[in-house]
């Protein structure tokens, strides 16, 4: 019975941290002087991001490790009108209307 309740609450806690996902083209990428995010959004549909993300925009954190890499494949893709792949952390804690990007890839 406890083995049964717990693997329920793993995988309730693993939904939670789910994270959006999209496919598309980068249509926008927007900054600001008052946040070290950068927020973009591409042309096809946000799946399974959280309520939090009321713009459906992706935010990189350019504070953190791996931020500054993102944004140039960002830039890249819009630059090029390349596809990319962005899957989400599932959180808005680096702006508070745009969910936290996990990766990146230029398809």
């Amino acid at each position: 019975m406890r083995t049964i309740f717990l693997s329920g609450l793993l995988m309730v806690a693993a939904d939670c941290l789910a994270g959006g996902t999209a496919t598309g083209k980068v249509i926008e990428i927007r900054a600001a002087t008052n946040t070290p995010a950068v927020l973009f959004m591409v042309d096809a549909e946000l799946t399974d991001t959280p309520k939090c993300n009321e713009w459906e925009m992706l935010a990189i954190d350019l504070s953190k490790i791996g931020g500054d890499a993102m944004l140039q494949l960002v830039k890249l893709a819009k630059e090029h009108a390349y596809t990319i792949e962005v899957t989400g952390l599932g959180t808005c804690s680096v702006h508070w209307k745009s969910e936290d990007v996990k990766e990146i890839t230029i398809r």
